[in-house]
């Protein structure tokens, strides 16, 4: 999760970069898939996966390096700065970068996340089954996939500015 936590160390990190402009991009996704065919469950899971992105621009050249783990991300700004230095003077010019604040979360009648795993096996096998008990229905498939994801993104003029999106897929689709 993209905890205040995490936030604040991205910010201190992108304060002791040494470049003309420095960004660092975070996400974290949670992801939640049932598939149901006929009275079968095929699949259950829960995959999480996160990543950062550091940007530098030193000399009118960028450098740029990503991982998957922040306990990385020192490491990677260093590779960064060295891309950009080994690079040499370049011609890269920004336009003002973002120095924007903001919170961007999208409203959801029901925060699925926090809605158990049980309980949404539970639901889609329940809509499956009353798939299955109407008279001329052989099979079903019954899809069921939800994602938050957050993004942050920190940068060395002050931007700071946090997304949350939620994302829902079904076949079939509770009051969610």
């Amino acid at each position: 999760m993209l905890t205040k936590k995490l936030q604040n160390q991205l910010e201190e990190m992108v304060k002791d970069i040494r470049a003309d402009y420095a960004e660092i991009r975070a996400e974290h996704v949670v992801q939640t898939r049932i598939v149901l065919k006929g009275n079968d469950v095929d699949l259950i899971s829960e995959p999480v996966s996160s990543g950062f992105f550091v940007r530098v621009l030193l000399n009118g050249s960028w450098g740029i390096a990503t991982c998957t783990d922040h306990e990385n991300l020192k490491d990677k700004i260093i590779e960064a700065v060295e891309f950009a230095r080994l690079q040499g003077k370049g011609s890269v010019e920004i336009a003002t970068p973002s120095t924007h604040q903001g919170l961007i979360v999208h409203p959801r009648k029901k925060d699925f996340v926090r809605v158990t795993l049980k309980e949404k096996v539970e639901l889609f096998k329940h809509y499956n089954d009353s798939m299955l008990a109407i008279d001329g229905i052989q099979t079903t498939q019954t899809v069921y996939v939800d994602s938050l994801l957050q993004k942050y993104l920190v940068n060395s003029k002050g931007a700071r500015i946090y997304q949350e999106r939620p994302t829902f897929l079904s076949s079939l689709c509770p009051d969610w």
